[in-house]
């Protein structure tokens, strides 16, 4: 920063103070037209490398119909393999990623050990919709399991992306926004001072 004395000239001075004030501005707004991509596209990436904790109650919720779809897809896996329900769904739960998802499918293997239906077990885990219950329900009686959970599984991630896409968005307008807010008042508030200056000394 170059430091003004009082004996430099007039124009000088306004001419320091201008060149201080438009690199701050400068500096400002790059980092506000950086800001919303990142503050939008920083937790998927963070999610990917594994730094993200989706495993919170709030987030994992979001989420949920991206966990279903891969719990289904798991159960479409075994149940091809000639693997039981009850058996598939313990090890879906124990092999889990995230302890809350895992937590409620081993809930639902143990009910479904109890003599409970799988399907009525599995949509109490909040994973899978009612439509997908009634859907697999009726793909069991015709012997089409296997077929429907990964069909289910592929509509779920749909849904899920559309959902993700308008939040994005949703979001990014609010988010210019926002710092578009901050820019104007940083802007106003930093060359108050400069037109004032300009003022006194004309």
């Amino acid at each position: 920063v170059v430091p003004i004395r009082p004996e430099q000239p007039q124009f000088q001075v306004g001419l320091l103070y201008g060149l201080r004030a438009g690199a701050a501005l400068a500096l400002f707004v790059a980092t506000a037209l950086l800001l919303p991509p990142l503050v939008l596209i920083g937790p998927i990436l963070l999610y990917y490398v594994g730094w993200f904790p989706r495993d919170l109650p709030v987030v994992w919720r979001v989420f949920r119909h991206y966990d279903g779809a891969l719990v289904m897809r798991g159960l479409a896996l075994a149940i091809r393999r000639s693997v039981p329900l009850p058996d598939a769904l313990a090890t879906i739960g124990e092999c889990y990623p995230l302890r809350t998802v895992g937590r409620r499918v081993s809930q639902a293997a143990e009910t479904v050990r109890a003599g409970g239906a799988w399907c009525p077990a599995l949509r109490a885990t909040e994973l899978i919709s009612g439509a997908d219950a009634a859907v697999l329900a009726a793909a069991e009686r015709v012997g089409n399991l296997a077929w429907a959970l990964e069909e289910m599984a592929d509509r779920a991630l749909r849904r899920e992306l559309y959902r993700v896409q308008v939040l994005v968005q949703v979001l990014y307008p609010l988010v210019l926004l926002a710092v578009g807010v901050a820019v104007f008042v940083f802007a106003v508030g930093y060359f108050l001072p400069l037109v004032t200056l300009i003022q006194a000394l004309t």
